[in-house]
């Protein structure tokens, strides 16, 4: 039988009014819709990092490098649970799910969140740049391992856009989630060398 490997991280949510339905499932939605784009991008790192060790260190720069793409389907297991719902203030949600992509949804909640004005598309460009900074930092080790191993710019870039900048975009976008200041989330470990 598999030990159970999952983790729990409690997230408060705004109050406009406790207990309303759509501030619940909106919460919920853009939470499982980072945590699914974290997940996947674990899965693309992991594939990467096999691809690489079956070259036995053999990889010519100008030999094009597999595709970045492809998605996979999350296993039951592994998806995103709601454990605990409170919707008395202070409301929260306690959610799990692998150690890995909820480590990473911490870390981004936990992290300075930066605001713009709502009623314009997009930030003004010193704005934009610190949210995608913020972003970056939570997958920069995988990403300098990508361009060490010699993956196209563009590739990293769209996996980038696809698994991390979209739904995080999403979660920004919904205002007021804040990680339970108890919670202690560390950055997501770098991988050891083997």
């Amino acid at each position: 039988m598999k030990a159970n490997p999952n983790r729990a991280i409690k997230i408060y949510l705004p109050t406009v009014r406790c207990g309303e339905v759509r501030l619940l499932i909106g919460a919920l939605d853009a939470l499982e819709s980072a945590y699914n784009g974290f997940y996947q991008w674990d899965l693309l790192i992991a594939r990467a990092d096999v691809q690489t060790k079956a070259e036995n260190g053999i990889h010519y720069r100008a030999s094009p490098r597999g595709n970045l793409d492809g998605e996979e389907n999350i296993p039951d297991d592994d998806r995103l649970c709601l454990a605990k719902v409170e919707v008395i203030a202070p409301a929260y949600v306690e959610i799990v799910g692998v150690p890995r992509a909820i480590e990473r949804l911490g870390s981004y909640l936990a992290g300075k969140r930066v605001q713009w004005d709502r009623d314009m598309k997009e930030p003004p460009e010193e704005r934009r740049l610190a949210v995608e900074e913020r972003r970056i930092d939570t997958v920069r080790y995988d990403v300098e391992m990508l361009r060490g191993l010699n993956y196209p710019e563009k590739q990293i870039r769209e996996a980038l856009s696809r698994h991390v900048f979209a739904p995080l975009d999403r979660l920004d976008r919904f205002e007021g989630l804040s990680l339970h200041e108890e919670e202690k989330v560390d950055a997501p470990q770098q991988r050891a060398e083997k």
